[in-house]
């Protein structure tokens, strides 16, 4: 027998067209927040952006983990090369993950590869 594929669950916006959710990834984080966070860090450099994103996602955003998407898409959103560049975009989330400075969670799901006290005096700047 093969396996039963669920469905994603559907969401139509006023006007838009519907968009498939993921009800664990579906991230709400306010981009104007995160450019004055990141700002207020210093993140300049493609790799510091990337990284304040998945600080700025986890411990402002109240997140448990976020896919590597989500992270690229926030650090886009302050470089917009970033977006437009995937091969960097992707080397500055791997120098992360070698570094140790974020680590997988399993299921394509990213956080923070400081321990919790660590990541949290990191994230607010102390």
């Amino acid at each position: 027998r093969h396996a039963v594929i669920q469905p994603k669950r559907v969401v139509a916006e006023d006007g838009a067209a519907p968009r498939a959710v993921d009800d664990d990834a579906d991230m709400r984080i306010d981009a104007d927040g995160f450019a004055a966070f990141a700002a207020a860090r210093g993140a300049e450099h493609p790799v510091d952006v990337v990284e304040a994103a998945l600080v700025f996602a986890i411990h402002v955003g109240g997140l448990s983990g976020v896919s590597r998407q989500q992270v690229l898409d926030l650090a886009a959103t302050l470089r917009p090369d970033l977006g437009g560049n995937r091969d960097l975009a992707l080397q500055s989330f791997g120098r992360l993950l070698r570094a140790g400075r974020a680590r997988r969670l399993g299921s394509g799901r990213f956080g923070l590869g400081l321990d919790d006290e660590t990541a949290k005096s990191h994230a607010l700047g102390r």
